[in-house]
């Protein structure tokens, strides 16, 4: 919703966990057609693969590995900071509590990573 009020023309998609977001990133399964990304924001506590895997397998990709990676996470432990960027994080934000810092890190993250036309 943040996002949505942040940038009413960008297109946000969700997937519920590590599976998803895998085969969402290499357009598989469901996700088949789907435009490419400009952007994944990913949590590190994902259910089936967690979001340290899910980022280790899009570097290792070619057509994957340059695409901005930002981590949204609950923690804000310097080890999964570190670990985040050592694998080619482009960014590491910490969920905001409220809703009204929700839009402010949208409008932030939009600034910085989307190109709005």
């Amino acid at each position: 919703m943040a996002l949505a009020e942040a940038a009413p023309s960008v297109t946000v998609d969700c997937v519920t966990d590590g599976d998803a977001a895998l085969a969402y990133v290499h357009r598989q399964g469901p996700f088949a057609g789907r435009p490419e990304l400009d952007l994944v924001l990913l949590d590190l506590r994902l259910p089936t693969v967690d979001g340290f895997k899910v980022l280790n397998e899009m570097k290792s990709h070619d057509h994957l590995k340059n695409m901005p990676v930002v981590i949204l996470s609950t923690s804000s432990c310097d080890t999964d900071v570190q670990r985040a960027k050592a694998a080619g994080a482009s960014a590491f934000v910490v969920k905001p509590a409220t809703y009204d810092e929700w839009c402010d890190m949208a409008r932030s993250l939009v600034e910085k990573w989307c190109v709005e036309v």
